[in-house]
């Protein structure tokens, strides 16, 4: 079904209180619509069952089993492993498409609530464009997450940095309109994920009112992975992102965390993430991305749901940081845990596909067998050049500094299973990053044997 979704109005309230109101293609309003909401404070009993959706669902459902708490996946892909922690997979539109569609997504969510009685429901990728989804979302099942409002305010180019301005926070000069001198600036569109939407400004841009222009700076690609409580953020930790690994040099390419930062560093983004979550009320688990520099760092956005870097700081393998998203969005920060080993590093890198391929049933059991591929087809999956296959993952020891380095060296790791085998040393997170590389060269190895 391909019908267009209903546009969300909203009209701020008193007491942090929205007023939300569809309006249909006809540009009226839809009966019975209009509702009120109150920011965050959403309770989630022990063990109840919960509604994950996005473009892919398999990092929240398995975050959801691992804390405990029975699961529905609504994605595009209904992986191997997606399957195995779910009590049921619901599609929610078409893989090659990587768009979510609003009648199945909403037919989904009922059912999740109807058939196996879901408390709510928590997004993932590929609603960071569709507040009005999220909103009619939660007219089904309540939203876990930022409140639809929120989503909107922090993905508006003029509303974010706006903001930034005013709390004197540095990020790259950005602007509405295409620059007069196109080199040395990126366009990219708002509300857009995943990095691949990123390219340079030619020499004859013209206006596009779905896009933002952002002055390239140089340095290191991170993230912070934070909670909030709608008033106050706790950082859980620091990531490297990956970029720029295959065709396009934006597009996000995996991460690799925990690393430690300066302290006088982590207090500055600290403070930075304060004075954000007090001015937009944001809730749960968020994903801040910046730019280390040479004199400190600059944002470049908020990505306000539940970040795919989570999985990377669950040392205790107990699905803490889902945990850590429902504490959140009911008001409490909960204090990262004990246990496991800290100095540990972890990195996951999606595999995309270098030409058209079709999985087999050999190749789709040999991924599995790895143990550290992830994100796994079904028997049969047809690719094309460019589309996500699946996702290698890898752990290494030592602590990286966020730039490469690292505070502690030693251990080996080893490929196998999949393809060629061969051994890397693993020191922080840039030998954690040569082990992701050659798992990826392995596995798209594997991929051009003929038979597939």
């Amino acid at each position: 079904m391909t019908t267009a979704e209903p546009r969300a109005e909203f009209l701020v309230l008193p007491d942090r209180k929205v007023q939300i109101t569809f309006i249909n293609q006809a540009g009226k309003p839809v009966p019975a619509a209009g509702q009120v909401h109150a920011a965050g404070q959403v309770h989630v009993a022990g063990q109840a069952c919960l509604a994950v959706a996005g473009l892919s669902a398999r990092p929240l459902a398995e975050a959801a089993s691992r804390a405990a708490h029975p699961v529905v996946a609504l994605d595009l892909f209904g992986d191997r492993d997606t399957l195995a922690v779910a009590r049921q997979w619901l599609p929610i539109g078409e893989a090659p498409a990587l768009v979510i569609e609003a009648e199945r997504f909403l037919a989904a969510l009922a059912t999740a609530r109807d058939d196996h009685g879901a408390s709510g429901w928590i997004p993932g990728p590929g609603f960071e464009d569709r507040p009005g989804l999220l909103a009619y979302g939660d007219r089904i099942l309540p939203l876990l997450g930022n409140r639809p409002e929120v989503v909107a305010s922090i993905k508006a180019p003029e509303t974010f940095f706006g903001l930034l301005d005013r709390h004197g926070i540095a990020h790259p000069p950005t602007r509405r309109q295409p620059p007069p001198s196109a080199p040395g600036w990126l366009s990219k569109r708002t509300g857009g994920c995943g990095g691949s939407h990123i390219h340079e400004v030619g020499s004859h841009a013209g206006q596009d009112d779905d896009r933002y222009y952002q002055a390239r700076i140089d340095g290191l690609p991170m993230s912070a992975l934070f909670a909030a409580d709608g008033r106050r953020a706790r950082i859980l930790g620091f990531n490297r992102l990956l970029v720029g690994r295959g065709p396009s040099a934006y597009r996000f390419d995996g991460a690799i965390g925990p690393v430690g930062l300066p302290e006088a560093l982590t207090a500055a983004i600290d403070d930075a993430l304060q004075a954000i979550v007090a001015d937009t009320g944001l809730v749960g688990l968020n994903g801040l991305d910046f730019i280390r520099t040479a004199n400190g760092f600059q944002v470049l956005e908020i990505n306000p749901r539940y970040p795919a870097s989570a999985v990377l700081h669950d040392p205790g393998g107990d699905g803490f940081p889902l945990r850590a998203h429902l504490a959140a969005c009911a008001g409490s920060l909960l204090a990262p845990p004990g246990g496991g080993d800290p100095a540990r590093v972890r990195g996951f890198r999606p595999i995309y596909a270098h030409r058209p391929l079709r999985l087999t049933e050999a190749t789709c059991s040999a991924l599995a067998d790895t143990g550290w591929c992830h994100d796994i087809p079904a028997s049969g999956s047809h690719f094309e050049p460019g589309q996500p296959v699946c996702t290698v993952s890898a752990v290494g020891p030592g602590e990286a500094d966020g730039t490469g380095g690292i505070g502690r060296s030693g251990g080996t790791g080893r490929t196998g299973g999949a393809g060629r085998t061969g051994a890397v040393v693993v020191t922080g997170a840039a030998g954690l990053d040569a082990l992701l590389s050659q798992r990826a060269e392995a596995l798209l190895h594997r991929f051009e044997v003929p038979d597939d």
